[in-house]
């Protein structure tokens, strides 16, 4: 995906003619249901908010809001060739993920004094869907150009490409809520934290536009726990006690990355690290291919130049992607002291978690699933 320079409005002919073609070919491929259209404010500013699991969201505002809509799109991380096409050709407001983008913001705020829309997902991408930190910039931008927000809920997005490619016609349902007046700050003590409290706010709305359905499939993964067990084993197979200092303080972080099959994939195809050794944990890596492959990513989580510090906790939260890139670290030190010992590293790891439409305990080992009732 590339930047633009531009002012508003701007590619008002060909934007026309792809919400023309959109509303032509979407209902071929999916069942749409719509609701609370009359929502829409008929003029600007305005900002238009809404969830973000899969490519069909984005499509669905794109195409069916009443406005010459600019939309801000992470350029982060390469997408799918179907999401770079329609991206590219649509031009968003390019927002690197994760770092203080002034110049995007600035985009923004020239857009909404023009009595422009802008589009944006807060939750910045669908790596962890309805798991995932609402961010501030909106609460910003809504405070400081005065703009009220629409909530906009988007439900049965999830594999949904995939269906209408099979001809399922699956059913997408887009629901419009009430404007959410602009944020008024009360006490500039606590700006950062009435940010965030709106932007919270909003995607609560958000949340409830979507139907009980799109909910439970949210939801689906309950009581989720991690585990890990690392041994130290000599030439006879026998585990040999690791000192405490190498101890893993963010176990439960750490195991919850080896599970983030997404984040592996983007590491993989898009940065091109060597995660196979990561990826198939449980086949026995050697100690210098957990190296090397730890080592990458480690060194992409901290290269401002050519990685992206950000990564994980723009997905996570500061907190846990924090936690996660310190479990890493420290698994590296217990791999490279059984390297230097001799020593073979063995590590199990287990994901367990309650499923609720199944109704079912789930304990995943070696990506192998085991299901017990409960």
């Amino acid at each position: 995906m590339h930047t633009y320079d531009f002012t508003y409005p701007r590619r008002t002919f060909l934007r026309s003619v792809l919400k023309g073609i959109g509303k032509i070919i979407i209902p071929i491929l999916f069942k749409l249901e719509f609701e609370g259209f009359e929502n829409f404010p008929k003029k600007g500013p305005v900002l238009i908010v809404g969830n973000h699991y899969a490519l069909m969201e984005a499509v669905l505002i794109i195409v069916y809001s009443p406005y010459n809509m600019e939309f801000m799109g992470s350029v982060d991380v390469p997408h799918e060739k179907l999401t770079d096409f329609f991206f590219n050709l649509y031009q968003v407001i390019p927002v690197y993920r994760g770092k203080t983008e002034q110049g995007a913001m600035k985009k923004a705020i020239e857009i909404l004094h023009k009595n422009g829309a802008i589009g944006i997902f807060p939750e910045g991408g669908h790596y962890d869907p309805s798991h995932m930190e609402a961010h501030s910039g909106v609460a910003w931008l809504s405070h400081k150009t005065n703009t009220p927000v629409i909530p906009i809920g988007v439900s049965g997005s999830i594999g949904s490409v995939g269906k209408a490619f099979a001809f399922k016609r699956p059913t997408l349902r887009m629901a419009v809520g009430e404007p959410v007046p602009p944020l008024q700050i009360t006490d500039r003590t606590k700006r950062k934290e009435e940010y965030k409290n709106h932007a919270l706010n909003i995607m609560g709305q958000v949340w409830d536009l979507l139907t009980e359905e799109e909910h439970d499939i949210l939801n689906e993964v309950q009581n989720e726990t991690f585990q890990i067990k690392i041994n130290a084993l000599d030439s006879d197979n026998k585990a040999q006690l690791i000192p405490q200092e190498f101890e893993v303080k963010h176990a439960d972080a750490l195991v919850e990355f080896f599970y983030k099959t997404l984040v592996f994939k983007d590491f993989r195809s898009n940065y091109q690290l060597p995660m196979l050794p990561l990826e198939s944990i449980h086949q026995d890596p050697s100690n210098q291919e957990l190296i090397d492959s730890l080592k990458a990513v480690i060194a992409f989580l901290e290269d401002e130049e050519h990685g992206n510090p950000y990564y994980l906790t723009f997905r996570y939260g500061v907190e846990r992607g924090t936690q996660m890139k310190l479990g890493m670290q420290e698994l590296l030190a217990i791999v490279e002291w059984c390297q230097i010992n001799q020593l073979h590293i063995d590590i199990e790891m287990q994901r367990e978690y309650d499923s609720l439409s199944q109704q079912k305990h789930i304990v995943q080992v070696e990506q192998e699933v085991h299901v017990f009732e409960i």
